[in-house]
């Protein structure tokens, strides 16, 4: 059996060094200790990875209405604007459209049809996309 690393711990010896080497995309007025940070596990475990050279994107349904609001919540909560034009909310059933659209007739729009249908059967989708 694995021992339990304590959230104290992981929080200083692996997110708090994220957290300060991102520091430029974190708003500067708002300090984000260990309970905070834990309490927002989900999302800034994710935000700490913002960089200049690259984007957290957060690919979600959209129909998971918990996932959109606090995803909108802290990137208005926590990143500046430098971060908050690096974090992405992009839902899984427009990307699936778009790699539709874009594959038209080939090999590869037979392997998203068949995501489409396994993990969007008739009636999930709530909008008029691709079919």
């Amino acid at each position: 059996m694995f021992p339990r690393i304590s959230p104290n711990y992981q929080f200083s010896d692996v997110y708090k060094p994220l957290l300060e080497e991102a520091h430029s995309f974190f708003r500067q007025d708002k300090s984000i200790d260990c309970t905070e940070f834990l309490g927002n596990y989900q999302i800034l475990r994710n935000l700490v990875h913002i960089r200049e050279n690259s984007h957290v994107v957060f690919l979600v349904p959209k129909g998971n209405r918990k996932i959109v609001e606090a995803v909108k919540g802290a990137r208005k909560e926590y990143l500046s604007y430098a971060g908050q034009k690096r974090c992405r909310l992009v839902f899984l059933e427009d990307l699936l459209d778009d790699l539709l659209r874009k594959t038209g007739k080939t090999k590869l729009e037979g392997h998203f049809r068949e995501f489409e249908h396994r993990y969007f059967p008739p009636g999930i989708r709530s909008f008029g996309g691709a079919r």
